[in-house]
């Protein structure tokens, strides 16, 4: 596994920059978000974890059609 002062920096830059990812339109507001989960879970912060659990799921409603098709 990476540091946690990896991980804690990851997160940081992630977090601060959600116009970035949505900005793009592509798999990029996906990738950004698990990726901000998934160093939560790691990193066992809660308000980190609602954070990109959010932003992850707004993101596939509004990029994955229902029958699984990428914008």
């Amino acid at each position: 596994a990476p540091p946690r002062p990896a991980l804690e920096a990851l997160a940081r830059r992630i977090a601060a920059n959600p116009a970035y990812a949505l900005a793009q339109d592509n798999n990029h507001p996906v990738s950004e978000a698990a990726g901000l989960l998934c160093c939560g879970l790691v990193l066992g912060d809660p308000a980190m974890v609602a954070t990109g659990a959010r932003r992850f799921e707004s993101a596939i409603l509004r990029l994955v059609a229902e029958d699984g098709a990428f914008a």
